[in-house]
């Protein structure tokens, strides 16, 4: 089963895909710039806009309105391309006549699951969490970034600007960047992100070292930080698409679909369809 065949669980999740959808607005807000364009919310980081990350339209549901916002996605576009960046912009659910402008538009269209962790899971090898606090640890994270062939978030990106666009957000004091260290040798075997709102410590940007893989790394770091989250009283809470390298760790009944996050991204400048405006 995919992620995104997975059903969706009802009882308290609308509320819990909610807090989860939040926390991930959160995010890209850290450390941004926002604006309101047109009706809708765009959080930009100064100098790394042109990253995917650097640049989102985290609240365009009013568009839902407009039987055809085609004016309002073009004040957007104007925007973000005088930002440098490249449109990218999330939806609750799917919102027929967005779509129908997007399509013509040439974008690109994601399906992202949320997830929350229920309960403790058994995992087969233990990993400690080190924060990123200092020099020496923020180049150790670089270097592994470097390394690796690909973005935690599936989008590509020069692995220094990304990892400056986290160090950003960590500075705000509202997320916190980890190095995983193997409990038994303690060597870094990768790296992951966290913050708290509203009841969910978020786990954000994993990424285990290409050598490492499939070898209970990403499910040993999911597990300490379900237990940070326990402690807390908190919810732990997870955003993913099945075609990420991580995905294969979310298939347990310990992880459970709360909701649906739709991601739309332009083609890049020059690609694609075009709508006469």
């Amino acid at each position: 089963m995919t992620l995104r065949e997975t059903r969706v669980h009802d009882g308290n999740s609308a509320a819990l895909g909610e807090a989860v959808i939040a926390s991930d607005r959160r995010y890209f807000e850290l450390g941004a710039r926002i604006e309101s364009v047109a009706g809708a919310r765009l959080a930009w980081m100064p100098g790394l806009a042109d990253l995917t990350a650097g640049c989102v339209v985290v609240d365009a549901e009013a568009w839902r309105e407009w039987a055809d916002p085609g004016q309002e996605l073009d004040a957007v576009e104007d925007r973000v391309r005088a930002l440098g960046g490249c449109v990218r912009l999330y939806l609750r659910g799917r919102a027929p006549a967005v779509e129908a402008v997007m399509q013509r538009r040439g974008y690109a269209f994601r399906e992202e699951t949320c997830f929350v962790l229920r309960g403790p899971i058994a995992v087969s090898r233990a990993v400690a969490l080190e924060p990123v606090e200092d020099a020496d640890a923020w180049e150790i994270k670089r270097a592994l970034h470097a390394r690796s062939p690909d973005s935690p978030d599936g989008h590509e990106a020069d692995s220094a600007r990304k990892v400056e666009l986290e160090r950003r957000k960590v500075e705000t004091g509202h997320m916190r960047a980890w190095l995983i260290r193997d409990a038994r040798d303690g060597a870094v075997a990768g790296t992951v992100c966290s913050l708290e709102h509203g009841g969910i410590l978020r786990m954000k940007n994993l990424l285990v070292d290409r050598k490492l893989r499939r070898r209970g790394i990403g499910s040993g770091a999911m597990a300490a930080l379900a237990a940070m989250a326990g402690r807390a009283g908190m919810e732990l809470g997870i955003v993913a698409l099945k075609e990420e390298p991580a995905a294969a760790m979310y298939r347990r009944p310990e992880v459970l679909p709360v909701a649906r996050w739709i991601e739309w991204l332009a083609p890049p400048a020059g690609t694609g369809p075009e709508e006469m405006r």
